[in-house]
Parts: C-alpha cells; structure tokens; sequence
C-alpha cells in the first residue's frame, strides 16, 4: 500500500495554526534555519509547548521522543482542548503507515469521516446468477406437498386452491378473518358445518358474515330449522335492507318495497320470532297510517300476536302457541328497527281501531286478541264519534254514567297520522286535524329564523321554543259546526306561507293547545376533502345546487358559488366544529371534523426486476 504522496498532503492538513500563539512566533518556527531557538520562546507545558516540540520532532523524524511529549501532554487538564492533541496523534498514524498500515487507514477514516459507501463502475460481467424466478419453486403442488393442510400457512389464494381440489374437509380447518363465502367449495364446507348442528352454530363463524342473501335461501331451503335461530333472522333481515344507510331517509316508494320485504319473510317465522314479527308489522302499520290506509286483515295479524300491553286479552297470551312467545316492547331489532314503545303501540292502536271498528257490525273478529271490556268499550265509541246509530243507544249498551260523562264532555284537538312535515317549496302547506266538541279554533303562525336561533347557542330547535312576547306573523280564527259527540277532519290550508323557512303553527281550541313544525322546502350539505380545505355541496330538497347558501364558522361566513360549493380552508386548530349552513331562509346545523393543513409529497417507482440487471 502507497501511501507516501498521501502523507505529503496531509501534512499540512493536519498541521492548523494555534490561535493563540502569536504570528510572529509561528513565523520564526517556519522561517527558522534553527527551529530549536524558536522553541525556546514557548512557555513550558501549554499546548503550544508541546504541540510544536511534537511537530518539530516529527519533522526530524523522533517519533519515540513524540510519544513520549503526548504522555507529557496527557497530564495537561484539557489536553484535547482545540484539536492540537488530535493533529498530532494521526500524524503519529500516518508516519508509521509503512509498520501498521490498517490501523493508519482506520485512523484516517474516523479523522476524516469518510463515506466509502460509493459503488465504483464497473465493467460488463457475466451473468453467474438467476435473474427470473422457476415458477415451479413456488407452484401450488410443491407448496401443498411442502405444507400438507396446514392452513397458518396459506395465503388466500392458496386456500382458494385448496378448496378446488377438495383439500379441507371442515370449515375449521380454514382461517376465515379474508375470506369471502364465493367459492362453491367452502359454501359446501359452511353448509356441512351447519347441517350437523341442525344450524344452532349460525353466527359463530366469521364467515356467516359474507354470506349473501342468496345463500341464505339456500341454507334456508337445506335446514329448514336455520329459521329457529335469531342469528339467521337477523342476518336475513340485514341482507333485505336496501342501499341507503339510513332508512329514515327513504322515498315512500323505495320504505315500501322495503318493507314489503321483510313482512313477506316475517310471515314465514314461527312464534318464537315474534317480537321479530311484532316489529316489522308495527312499522309497516305505521307507514300505512302516514298514507292514511288502515288495512283490516293486516291490523287483526298484528293483534293476534301476543303483545304484553294493558288491553290485551290475557286468556290469549296464556294459550299454548303464545305462552312463552309474549312480545316484549321496548326491545328494538339491532340493525334494523328502533325500539317500540307502549305508547307508540297504544297510540296507533287505538287510532286503527277507532277506524276500522266503526265499520264493523260486531267484534267478534278481534274479541280473541283484545280486552273484553275494553274492545266494547271502543267500539261503542267508535260508532258514536262516526256518528252511527244514536248515541243514547251505546251510552245505554255500555251504562257507565263515568264513561258516558267523559265521552260526552271530552275535546279532542290531534293531528292527523298522515300529515307532512316537510313541503315542497311550490305546494300549498295543508294540515289534517282530527278535532271534537270545538267551535272555533284560534291559528297563529310564527316564522322562525333558524339561523339567528343557532347563533344564540341552541343546537337544535324543538316544538317548545318559548314564543312568549313575540308576534305571530299571521293569526285567523276557524269556525267548526260539529256535533259535540262526534269526531271530525279538518283541513286547514296556508296560502300566505309561500316562501321557503321553517314555521311553527298553534292551535287552541277548547282549552287544548296544538304545535307543530313546518318546513318548507329544505337544504343539506355533501362535504368531501380536497388539496385547498373542506368542500360543501349545498343542495335543496330536489338535490339541486343552493347557489345563495352560506355558511357560518365562528361569526366567519363563506359563501357559494353559482353552482352551490362552499370552500372551507382547513384549521389551525383541528377538531369537531359546529357549523350553520342557511340560504337566507331556512339553516341547518351541522358538525364535521375540521381537519389541520398538512404538507405531504410521496413518490415511488415501479422497476422491472429483469430491467436491474446488467445487461437486460
């Protein structure tokens, strides 16, 4: 190894002048024919002291008397103070190169910190190594034969080869956290796991959770007692759910044919799925009854299942088929259905039978599902708030001078089951009222600015906002002729609430008071992330663009563009933010999260394998 020009250059690299010796001494130990004089200036044990007797020393090529100066030098406190120390030693290094020259060449390195990391170029070579993989090395035979069939070991796709062939013979031996019941094979596996627990292991495997609702059919049709268990019903029940995520938002159409659905398979359920049955019967009576349709051979369906409610006929809910099948309310269906509360039921009920029983000639038809006495009761009263027969006649039939009293002297003021909430901007607002034993009602009608409410703090706005002290925007009176025993609908139209917010409507009559909301015409907003911030599409009932929306951030307001997009930019401070979303008439509050603006560049190359080969 040559490493004498090396030496050379390095001796002046590694040979820095003191910063505290004065020039004009350095100059004298340079210039000096006699160096040993200039020496003589140094004062005795400092660094330069010994740093320049080193140096000289080295020049004369006494690298023993060197060594012994540094172990001097080492008894100096800081003696490594300034990098003089350091100089000297490599130096020492590299004279004695030629004896020891890899600890010179370490030394060197860590001086220096030198990166030899660099590949050199290098010339054309042969090719020793593979530079394609042998498909054969990794082909499902050899793997199978190398593995056997256990399955820890298999990637999907070597479990979808495995099926194939016939390999697993239970669905045990499968891991099924990726897998998809899409192969014939593992259905044939999931239906002979279920076949020999008669089906009581539905639900138990992670694999039942991919199966679509057509083999379910299937396993439905191969084990008939599959429909015993309410993992199955439940799945079943998920899988006729239609695409929406939300089922409340729903076009009456598209709820309809939903539930057309799941009636159509309730019905083929045994008792012990009642509060399943219960469910979805209730929910379908109750979008009839939106729609103002009170279906007779469905609503006796409904009273005949066994429902623990006070006017319940309890010889019924002890008969062999009900006992132990009672459906408890308050209990909902995950995934499907809200819970039903008594009242919920007493009230649609009670409405229904009002209805239906004024048409009857007798109760025999729902004398098995309900009350004695309560049924007659209700009927009697049925005919006498329609108006058939004389009264004095079922007041006489059922003789309770209290009974008699009440339905004499009672008001009613209710709103119709199937009014609407929500109008589209161009229709007239109508509302139904079921009223009796009123003569005049007094309507007022507020318009809210939904937005001014947020502001103040209010998250939401419900029906008992405190309207006290503030002026009705329109008042009118509407006269009733009625009998005072019957009951009587009511239409009342509103031709001045022709603009598009939302209202709150009063009706007192006979000491009753009536609220609801109105809201005519509607905003809502689609948010979705882009490179500049937050994006909110403002669209109205029709899910067209509200290029007059606005929203307000803090007192901050971004407007919309002509084709309704609000630009939000993104947060110094991030989190869950409530915003107010208006179009000057109505507003909506919302929450999002409000993210932080974030800097990212990411970039990757795709490279052929072959291409990095020399030569390819």
């Amino acid at each position: 190894m040559r490493l004498v020009p090396l030496l050379v250059g390095l001796s002046f690299l590694l040979s820095p002048l003191s910063p505290s010796a004065e020039v004009g001494c350095i100059e004298d130990y340079a210039l000096a024919t006699e160096r040993s004089k200039a020496l003589q200036q140094l004062v005795p044990g400092s660094h330069e002291f010994y740093f320049y007797h080193c140096l000289d020393a080295q020049h004369r090529g006494k690298l023993a008397d060197v060594d012994r100066l540094m172990k001097e030098w080492r008894t100096i406190r800081n003696y490594h103070h300034g990098g003089h120390y350091r100089t000297i030693e490599v130096r020492q290094h590299l004279f004695r190169a030629g004896e020891q020259p890899d600890k010179a060449l370490d030394e060197l390195n860590r001086f220096l910190s030198l990166q030899l990391n660099h590949q050199s170029d290098a010339a054309q070579r042969e090719v020793s190594l593979p530079n394609r993989l042998d498909p054969n090395l990794i082909s499902w035979p050899l793997y199978k034969n190398r593995y056997g069939s256990n399955p820890r070991y298999y990637t999907t796709e070597g479990i979808y080869h495995a099926l194939n062939e016939g390999y697993f013979k239970h669905i045990t031996n499968i891991p099924q956290q990726d897998m998809y019941a899409d192969n014939p094979h593992l259905f044939e596996l999931i239906l002979k796991d279920l076949n020999a627990t008669r089906g009581s292991n539905f639900g138990k495997r992670p694999i039942h959770n991919t199966l679509t609702l057509e083999q379910l059919d299937t396993l439905n049709e191969k084990i008939p007692l599959l429909k015993e268990q309410g993992s199955f019903v439940l799945a079943y029940a998920q899988r006729l759910a239609p695409a929406a995520a939300d089922t409340n938002r729903l076009n009456p159409q598209e709820r309809l044919n939903w539930l057309v659905r799941l009636d159509t398979f309730a019905q083929q359920l045994s008792p012990v799925h009642n509060n399943f049955k219960a469910a979805v019967l209730f929910h379908r009576l109750s979008f009839d009854a939106q729609q103002n349709i009170f279906d007779r051979n469905r609503w006796l369906r409904y009273l005949a299942i066994p429902r623990q409610v006070a006017y319940s006929n309890q010889q019924w809910l002890r008969q062999g088929p009900n006992r132990g099948h009672v459906v408890k309310l308050n209990q909902g269906i995950p995934g499907v259905f809200p819970a039903i509360t008594v009242q919920q039921d007493q009230h649609l009920s009670r409405e229904a039978l009002l209805k239906l029983l004024a048409n009857e000639t007798d109760t025999k038809n729902f004398a098995p599902y309900l009350d004695h006495k309560w049924l007659n009761k209700l009927f009697a009263e049925a005919k006498i708030l329609a108006g058939i027969g004389e009264a004095e006649t079922w007041f006489r039939e059922i003789d309770e001078p209290t009974w008699t009293k009440e339905i004499g002297e009672r008001v009613d003021l209710q709103f119709a089951l199937h009014n609407s909430t929500v109008v589209k901007h161009q229709d007239e607002i109508k509302l139904h009222l079921i009223t009796k034993n009123i003569k005049e009602l007094d309507i007022k009608v507020w318009k809210l600015d939904p937005e001014n409410i947020y502001r103040n703090g209010s998250t939401s706005i419900n029906i008992d906002l405190n309207l006290d002290g503030l002026v009705a925007n329109h008042a009118f009176k509407h006269q009733l002729q009625e009998d005072p025993l019957r009951r009587h609908k009511t239409a009342i139209t509103f031709p001045q609430l022709h603009e598009r917010g939302l209202y709150i409507v009063e009706f007192i009559g006979g000491g009753k008071r009536l609220r609801t909301f109105l809201r005519k015409g509607a905003i809502k907003s689609i948010q979705r992330i882009s490179g500049a911030g937050h994006i909110f599409a403002i669209l109205d009932e029709h899910n067209k663009p509200v290029p007059s929306a606005y929203l307000v951030l803090n007192e901050r307001i971004f407007k919309a563009d002509k084709d309704g997009i609000i630009q939000l930019p993104y947060a110094s401070s991030p989190g869950i933010k409530s915003v107010i979303i208006s179009d000057g008439k109505t507003a909506i509050r919302e929450k999002f999260n409000h993210f932080e603006e974030t800097y990212c560049f990411d970039m990757g190359f795709h490279v052929e394998r072959d291409s990095l080969v020399s030569g390819a």
